[in-house]
């Protein structure tokens, strides 16, 4: 909950200090990495699957730093260049780090969407619910996009490290076997 209502106060503050004449803006960053950047596609969008032009997106470092803001255009699209701080998660799988997406647009609840990962052409989509009279209206929150094989990769890093057993495997299933509580002996 902390979160939110951190996150919603940094909303608030950038939707009321950032001019609309530069829909980029560019923040101060506590730890920039080796200096490489990677793309991010943003795509916002409504329940119905509908585009939604001028909302704000804002990226957050995992040290709670905003890195940059803006806003989407008629396609409800947004695209930003975000300095890259490789986490250690992701070692196995591929160079790749984390950050968190706000997005706040006009008759729309802010959306949240954390573990958005910070790869070259990344595609994120944010999905917004509309603010509706007599209903509780609040912040939604989800994860981000991250691709199934940069997930395995992980698991296998930390259960090899923590020499555990696999699972027998499941029939039908090709070349694939959970891993399982009991450690190697």
């Amino acid at each position: 909950m902390k979160m939110l209502t951190r996150a919603a106060a940094l909303a608030t503050v950038a939707t009321l200090s950032l001019s609309t004449v530069f829909p980029t803006t560019s923040f101060a960053r506590s730890t920039v990495g080796q200096g490489q950047y990677e793309t991010l596609d943003f795509h916002v969008i409504n329940a119905n699957q509908q585009n939604i032009s001028g909302a704000r997106v804002i990226c957050i470092d995992p040290d709670g730093k905003v890195l940059r803001s803006g806003i989407t255009n008629k396609k409800g699209d947004w695209t930003c260049r975000i300095p890259l701080q490789p986490d250690p998660r992701f070692d196995e799988a591929r160079e790749m780090g984390i950050i968190t997406a706000m997005a706040v647009a006009k008759g729309y609840n802010e959306s949240v969407v954390f573990e958005v990962p910070v790869v070259n052409q990344a595609q994120q989509p944010i999905t917004m619910e509309p603010i509706r009279p007599n209903r509780r209206n609040e912040p939604t929150y989800a994860l981000g996009n991250l691709h199934r094989h940069d997930i395995l990769k992980m698991v296998d890093d930390y259960a090899k490290q923590l020499k555990l057993k696999k699972q027998p495997p499941v029939a039908g299933e090709q070349g694939y076997s959970a891993w399982g509580p009991d450690i190697q002996k």
